[in-house]
């Protein structure tokens, strides 16, 4: 009695198992890429088991073929589907630690979704799902618009954003910088991916190091893009530097 209590705490413990057969680990949390970079999706055996003779799948439920397919020590390129080929590849010196992540390169937009990490020993099959967000970021461009009452009037625009941004100004202390005009335009993309160019306006008054900061960033997806930008002294007062300009031409 006191063994089969036992063995059944040890399958109630998180990352328990019996002993000789292991379960597979992703990550919890959606993996995030940005287009065009490369990226890995975590998939480990706990406890570690060697894969190199086991079979190692890589699917995806809206595929008809996998997104990489490894058995009987070698990769299987025809068994992959044809937008994944030649962009997938598993850490092959680290099987036998029992790490069968996947690295995928080349970043698509359609690559955004859900992957199933799948082994099979002797006839079991264990799997665990991992979630792949793809993000387009983009570099802000700041320039000054003009003079504005005491201050000088800043515009900062970044387009082609997936999925929607937001965006806030910082003085060079960090502090929060109400906008004038905040604006989110939808690009005429067709698709799924739909692209956001955002567009701010903020005033400006004179400080001591007159920097700037215009960050554009994806909430919770820990994806941010800044520019700063330094406003000259005589922008913040233009009729004395038109005078002292006239003066020094005479």
């Amino acid at each position: 009695m006191m063994l089969v209590l036992l063995y059944l705490l040890v399958l109630l413990i998180p990352g328990g198992s019996p002993a000789g057969e292991s379960h597979l680990i992703g990550s919890p949390d959606p993996i995030v890429a940005v287009k065009d970079d490369d990226v890995i999706l975590p998939c480990f055996q706990e406890p570690p088991i060697n894969a190199e003779n086991l079979t190692i799948a890589w699917t995806r439920p809206d595929l008809n073929l996998n997104v990489h397919f490894y058995q009987d020590g070698r990769n299987l390129p025809d068994q992959i589907n044809r937008s994944y080929k030649y962009r997938t590849m598993l850490f092959e010196d680290e099987l036998v630690r029992g790490n069968v992540s996947l690295k995928l390169f080349y970043v698509r937009l359609e690559d955004e979704g859900s992957y199933t990490c799948k082994v099979v020993k002797d006839g079991k099959v264990n799997k665990t799902v991992i979630q792949l967000s793809v993000v387009v970021i983009c570099k802000p461009e700041v320039s000054i618009q003009g003079h504005s009452g005491t201050g000088v009037a800043l515009q900062c625009e970044s387009g082609g954003w997936y999925p929607e941004p937001e965006l806030e100004w910082r003085d060079s202390e960090g502090r929060l910088l109400p906008a004038d005009v905040t604006q989110t335009h939808r690009h005429p993309d067709p698709g799924p991916h739909q692209r956001y160019t955002v567009t701010s306006n903020v005033t400006v008054q004179q400080t001591d190091t007159n920097r700037f900061t215009c960050r554009v960033h994806l909430q919770g997806l820990n994806q941010i893009m800044e520019t700063e930008i330094h406003v000259p002294d005589h922008s913040f007062h233009p009729e004395e530097h038109e005078r002292s300009q006239s003066k020094n031409e005479l």
